[in-house]
């Protein structure tokens, strides 16, 4: 009995000193984000119903008309499904260029990977040739 009393102090104990670090480590990151991390330019210029109301930015107008697109596109689906109408679906098939089998899409991937290799190459042996 004394070693089961034993073992779960012993359990209890470093439980306990695994919790304290894990909070003394949060404390010091806390302290480390506020005292080194820099305040954004220009972030706190409007209250934020206006920004969230207006675009921050185009990229942000363009996503509107494109997110519409795109729910339109599924509510189309969806109404087609439900009715078994499938008069006017569509299907689009994407095909590399010469035969559309799937030897020939891994074919393409590994060129590019080797093209995309050998331009890394390429600019690494620049770069240490400029250094030197």
């Amino acid at each position: 009995m004394d070693k089961l009393e034993f073992a779960l102090q012993i359990m209890v104990l470093g439980f306990f000193v695994v919790m304290v670090t894990l909070f003394l480590l949060y404390v010091i990151l806390l302290l480390f984000n506020r005292l080194f991390s820099q305040p954004a330019k220009g972030g706190r210029s409007q209250p934020p119903e206006a920004r969230q109301k207006s675009p921050a930015n185009k990229e942000e107008a363009v996503k509107e008309p494109i997110t519409a697109a795109v729910m339109a596109a599924v509510y189309r689906y969806m109404q087609i499904e439900e009715t078994g109408d499938h008069k006017y679906s569509f299907r689009v098939n994407v095909q590399p260029s010469g035969s559309g089998t799937l030897m020939n899409w891994k074919m393409v991937g590994r060129k590019i990977l080797l093209e995309n290799r050998i331009k890394l190459e390429q600019s690494r042996r620049n770069k240490k040739n400029e250094n030197v």
